[in-house]
């Protein structure tokens, strides 16, 4: 006789009953279905610990399976030649479906710290080049907003579209530019708002909650059309969910730099 196993690749595998007897096994599902997952990452030396913490953190707290409770936690776990290594644990419920959330987590991860600015370094390249790779990124960065016509978008929209080309251009000189994977939530319904976010590329789907219930999808928005406009002049929470479709390159113009931009020129405001 014999026990038949389904593993993870859909495998059925037949052990003899005699071999179980005298071997040991993991039950995943006992005494609960909780599941302790690692990730392990390296990230330079540049980037402050504590920053690092805070961007993955904020990662594993937008991921679906992602228990809340035991939160989620990141270990400091060793200084190396290159990087220093980030221990990343979270819990989960889904043995059969760990590859795939270990996956998207690191899909996310990626986008959420070249966001930040923060570098999984390559090690000799870095040691030697790193100086003249920053001011490269950096030329780069600013030839690329310049090449984004990122006054052209702002052009578009209602709330800025009668502000004058040098006004505009003052603006686009002060937005950020944020890159999303597919899947990655921008903002959140009920959080405070105070940023206006233009698709460059890309698609974003536009998800609310009423009553407590389920998010529905309402709209899908695609390049050059933007969101948060509201929460840029009033500072109002956020009225609905806004997830990256695809993955998506938006302009962020926060309420500060604009407030800065109408403090400096009061004929506009």
């Amino acid at each position: 006789k014999s026990t038949r196993l389904l593993t993870r690749e859909k495998i059925l595998v037949y052990i003899p009953n005699a071999e179980i007897t005298n071997k040991s096994f993991s039950n995943y599902s006992r005494p609960n279905r909780t599941l302790v997952a690692r990730v392990y990452i390296g990230i330079e030396y540049g980037a402050p610990p504590n920053t690092v913490k805070d961007v993955i953190i904020q990662v594993l707290n937008q991921h679906p399976q992602v228990l809340k409770i035991p939160p989620p936690d990141i270990y400091l776990k060793e200084f190396g030649d290159f990087a220093i290594t980030y221990e990343i644990r979270f819990c989960h419920h889904n043995f059969a479906n760990e590859p795939k959330i270990k996956s998207d987590i690191n899909y996310q991860i990626w986008y959420a710290l070249r966001r930040n600015n923060i570098k999984i370094p390559f090690p000799i390249r870095d040691v030697h080049l790193n100086h003249i790779e920053r001011r490269f990124q950096t030329k780069e960065l600013e030839a690329q907003k310049s090449s984004f016509n990122i006054e052209g978008l702002l052009g578009q929209v209602s709330v800025l579209s009668s502000l004058s080309a040098e006004i505009l251009t003052q603006i686009a000189e002060r937005s950020v530019i944020a890159e999303y994977g597919a899947g990655e939530f921008i903002v959140r319904q009920g959080d405070q708002g105070d940023s206006l976010y233009i698709i460059r590329t890309g698609s974003c789907g536009v998800y609310v909650r009423r009553n407590g219930k389920q998010e529905n999808r309402i709209a899908t928005i695609d390049s050059s059309e933007f969101f948060g406009e509201m929460s840029l002049l009033t500072g109002e929470p956020i009225t609905a969910t806004v997830r990256a479709m695809i993955d998506t390159s938006i302009i962020i113009i926060d309420k500060e730099n604009f407030s800065n931009i109408l403090n400096d020129n009061p004929a506009i405001s």
